[in-house]
């Protein structure tokens, strides 16, 4: 999900459109982060917890 949002990020400046550096850093650092949780196994009610 990462590389998509990355892309899309950068296709987004280059036609013009209004994306900030910010959103993209959320976007990539939530997708590596739910990557992580499904190694750990973590499951619904633990994810709750943690947000």
């Amino acid at each position: 999900m990462a590389p998509m949002t990355l892309l899309g990020t950068i296709t987004t400046h280059l036609f013009g459109g209004s994306a900030g550096r910010e959103g993209t850093a959320v976007q990539i650092s939530a997708s590596i982060a739910d990557n992580i949780g499904k190694i750990f196994k973590v499951d619904i009610e633990e994810r709750k917890i943690l947000e």
